[in-house]
């Protein structure tokens, strides 16, 4: 059985459309795996740029020993927490090559900021004054790229460095990270002479000294066309159109008052003709990131901050027993049929059933499911009622991100059968491993309280 486990790829869950995100804490930048048959841990990945790649770590090296604590036969759990905890500075460790040469590496960790664009993961790992890791005549970074034609990345000085395709030197489309004003910057988009052409997401501090992120279109450097300016919390800054960065056109300024400013704009004046009006300032604690992005939809369509907050304070809560405790719902039993029925199918193939329990959902409610997974072969099934309005399956929580053999998660559509659709996880012993859950949840248009049941069979 092998184990893999990396200190980067985890972070990786990101839209290439949108998203960039800082990393929370410190790491090293390699990732390993643990086999059954190797003793010690062994390098798979050595990240372009970080403390590993300078420190000189390569693939296939055996992870022998860090601040001489032996990784020997250790399980995936301890090491783990070995490396996790290891200082940020100045950490020692023992490596043994595939020749068998034997040698130590000092390395510390260090801090990241990471974007998907097109199936690539850019990853910039940062010192702490935010700049791009580097070393002297040491600029194109990426293994077997030249940084010129293609894909690569590329360090040009302590202020930026950018991750992406180019042509004949000059940046086409990609990740671009810079330094203004000792604050971390970034440019997510396309280019012409290397200058932000196209359309994009700019990361910026405005003359005001507030960090805004831009999403929109740009035209020599300028934004200029249709645009949305947020705030770091989500919220709403601006929108509409622009010239050379001043706002241009039809356009709606939210100020950190509360005030709004919206109508007609001529080099970044709203014309005499138009108004103003006040509102309530938008009030985004609490929220996730997920949340902060659907009370800003909800506000569109005109709905309060009270009752996105009870949106919010509903769904979250934890849903009420299922079933009427006298005995008269229908569909238990219905769902009760459909068990026998895959108990029976899977007996004759050797597994049996481990767990069977439900869950409720609405519009107005998430059901939220959680099953274990082991080293034993599990095939999950769920049972869900046909012609829902918008049926979502969604992981909520992977622990560990660890997924089966052909990334099976969430559910595969199986089959209709009585007014029921099945779906079904089949997860095999050799990619999942003790110690992860999958926690996931459902959620439908449909208004009414509807009912789904988790079925987890296992040949242990």
């Amino acid at each position: 059985m092998r184990i893999q486990f990396t200190f980067i790829l985890t972070l990786f869950c990101l839209l290439a459309t949108a998203q960039v995100t800082f990393g929370d804490k410190k790491i090293f930048g390699f990732a390993y795996e643990i086999c059954v048959d190797i003793e010690y841990p062994t390098i798979t990945e050595v990240i372009a740029g970080s403390p590993a790649y300078f420190a000189g770590l390569k693939v296939n090296d055996k992870l022998l020993a860090i601040n001489n604590q032996s990784l020997k036969n250790l399980p995936l759990e301890t090491v783990v927490t070995i490396f996790s905890s290891a200082p940020s500075q100045n950490n020692s460790l023992q490596l043994e090559t595939v020749e068998g040469n034997q040698h130590t590496k000092l390395l510390g960790k260090a801090a990241f900021i990471a974007a998907a664009y097109y199936g690539h993961n850019c990853t910039i790992f940062l010192n702490e004054r935010n700049q791009p890791l580097t070393v002297a005549d040491q600029h194109c970074l990426t293994p077997n790229a030249d940084c010129y034609n293609g894909f690569g990345y590329y360090v040009y000085d302590s202020t930026q460095a950018f991750y992406g395709y180019y042509e004949n030197g000059d940046r086409l489309s990609g990740f671009y990270y810079y330094v203004q004003d000792n604050k971390a910057c970034y440019y997510l988009g396309e280019f012409v002479n290397n200058d932000f052409s196209g359309t994009g997401i700019l990361r910026y501090t405005s003359v005001e000294q507030e960090d805004l992120i831009y999403t929109g279109e740009f035209l020599n450097g300028q934004a200029n066309g249709q645009g949305i300016v947020t705030n770091l919390d989500g919220s709403l800054a601006y929108s509409g159109g622009y010239k050379d960065w001043q706002y241009y056109g039809y356009g709606k300024r939210i100020f950190a008052d509360g005030t709004i400013a919206e109508g007609e704009w001529i080099n970044g004046v709203l014309q005499n003709s138009q108004t103003t009006q006040t509102v309530a300032i938008i009030d985004n604690s609490g929220y996730t990131a997920e949340e902060i992005a659907q009370a800003d939809q909800m506000r569109k369509v005109g709905l309060t901050e009270e009752e996105i907050r009870k949106y919010f304070n509903y769904i979250n809560t934890p849903p009420t027993n299922p079933y009427p405790t006298d005995g008269s719902n229908t569909t238990k039993s219905a769902l009760d049929e459909y068990e026998e029925l895959l108990v029976t199918f899977n007996n004759e193939t050797g597994l049996r059933l481990l767990e069977s329990f439900d869950v409720s959902f609405s519009k107005y409610q998430v059901g939220s499911c959680f099953t274990n997974c082991s080293e034993y072969r599990r095939n999950i099934y769920l049972i869900v009622e046909d012609n829902l309005k918008n049926l979502i399956i969604s992981p909520l929580v992977l622990s560990n991100s660890i997924l089966d053999s052909n990334n099976n998660f969430p559910f595969d559509f199986l089959e209709n059968n009585s007014g029921y659709t099945l779906y079904y996880n089949n997860m095999i012993t050799e990619s999942v491993t003790t110690g992860c859950s999958y926690q996931w949840r459902l959620i439908s248009d449909d208004a009414d309280l509807h009912y789904a049941r988790v079925l987890v069979f296992t040949n242990k």
